[in-house]
């Protein structure tokens, strides 16, 4: 049995017609096929078998998360598969990732790379937001945002026809503080010192 799950901007709604479609395909019973063909036409899918996705989820891998949480009724009743929060390690997963996203956004604006720079930016937002509430309720649905983060969307993709020598700064004269005030409220949420 194969569950073949989207993620991604597909599940956040914010598709644009330079979206992929991305989907995480979880072999349950089964060696992992070389590729997937998800009839879906142009599309990305990325496999896993059912034992790397446990361990992923166990690491607090984002994209594990996500998955589990968007889908977790089928986790749950088809496959018994439940998940325990640990913040400390939610802290660091969380924190690697908005601190390289944001990096990657500096670089790629900084380069002319203005779209991937930009939705490096977005990112930062939207996993600071989502992995807020996972930290605070112990449970999240990243497709329940869409209306919360599309119009911070909307502004930040819009920066799209700006000279990208000045696109970093006009983000951070902006988003700075929401971001600051996220990553505070998450670190208050989440102290290192958790233990599983």
């Amino acid at each position: 049995m194969i569950l073949l799950l989207p993620f991604g901007s597909q599940v956040y709604g914010m598709t644009n017609p330079k979206s992929d479609k991305d989907y995480l395909a979880i072999c349950i019973d089964e060696d992992k096929p070389e590729n997937i063909d998800t009839g879906y036409g142009s599309s990305e899918v990325e496999i896993w078998s059912y034992s790397e996705f446990l361990d992923k989820l166990e690491a607090h891998d984002l994209k594990a998360l996500e998955v589990y949480f968007e889908n977790r009724a089928i986790f749950l009743s088809g496959f018994n598969t439940h998940f325990t929060l640990s913040k400390s390690k939610l802290r660091r997963a969380v924190s690697a990732v908005v601190s390289n996203a944001h990096v990657k956004a500096k670089k790629k604006l900084i380069d002319g790379e203005v779209y991937t720079g930009l939705k490096s930016y977005w990112h930062c937002i939207r996993i600071l937001t989502m992995f807020n509430v996972l930290a605070d309720k112990g449970i999240f649905k990243p497709s329940s945002f869409i209306e919360e983060l599309d119009y911070i969307y909307v502004d930040i993709m819009e920066r799209q026809g700006d000279e990208p020598s000045g696109i970093f700064q006009y983000l951070e004269n902006d988003y700075k503080v929401l971001l600051k005030s996220l990553h505070h409220t998450f670190k208050l949420r989440c102290p290192l010192d958790d233990k599983p």
